[in-house]
This record gives C-alpha cells, sequence and structure tokens, in this order.
C-alpha cells in the first residue's frame, strides 16, 4: 500500500531497489550536492507511490501534481509550504513535477506533504 512509503528506505524496499542509500555525484560544484540528493530520494518516492503506473504524456489522461507555495509569513515561517495537488491533461509547469505526477490526488497530496520536508532546506537555503 502506498502510505507505507515514508522513508527513501521504504521506497527503496517497496521497489526491490538495494538499499545503497545515496547516490554519490561527483564532477558536480558542492553547493548542488543536497538538491541532487532530495531530488533521488523525490524520485524514488514517487515511483514507489505510483504502486507501477506509468503516466502516459502522449495521452489525454489526467496527471496529478504537488504544489508548493514560495511565501514566508506569519503561518508560514520559512516560506516554503506544501500547498496541494492539481490535476493536468498534458501541461507541466517545471520539469520536476511531471516526473513526480501521480494517478491521483490523494497520492499527489500524500507525496507533496513528504516532499516539503524533503525540499525546504534547499529551496530556502541562505548564500
Amino acid at each position: 500500500m502506498y502510505t507505507e512509503i515514508t522513508s527513501k528506505e521504504s521506497a527503496l524496499k517497496a521497489l526491490n531497489l538495494k538499499e545503497s542509500g545515496t547516490p554519490t555525484f561527483t564532477g558536480v560544484p558542492e553547493e548542488f550536492i543536497p538538491a541532487l540528493e532530495a531530488t533521488y530520494e523525490a524520485l524514488v518516492r514517487a515511483k514507489a507511490i505510483r504502486e507501477g503506473w506509468i503516466p502516459n504524456y502522449d495521452a489525454n489522461s489526467q496527471k496529478w501534481e504537488s504544489w508548493y507555495l514560495l511565501r514566508k509569513n506569519d503561518s508560514n515561517p520559512s516560506g516554503f509550504r506544501f500547498y496541494g495537488s492539481i490535476y493536468s491533461r498534458t501541461n507541466t509547469n517545471s520539469v520536476l513535477g511531471p516526473l513526480l505526477s501521480q494517478e491521483t490526488e490523494e497520492k499527489a497530496d500524500f507525496l507533496g506533504k513528504q516532499l516539503e520536508e524533503i525540499f525546504r532546506p534547499i529551496v530556502t537555503k541562505k548564500e
């Protein structure tokens, strides 16, 4: 059941992939590595939560994507939070969104809330 995917380790196990931890990235600036590691984890979790469903971008099929707000206020002091999920038939607004898309709003929300914690430190990092 997709609700059991709550960590990178549980996603790797569900996909029958070796629990090798985080891949190593060489030849890239050190400052890019946290974002690459977070993206890898997001992709692994997204695939596991899909439970075999493969988005078809050649067809007019519905796909759900998670949306985030980047706005700091009293109720959102970090400035980054999960906003909700929307569906699209063929349109995408980013490169990563389609790779993380889900078959249902429930799965997109489930994934989106997890990814908020993964991406917040990267998005709100002060240079």
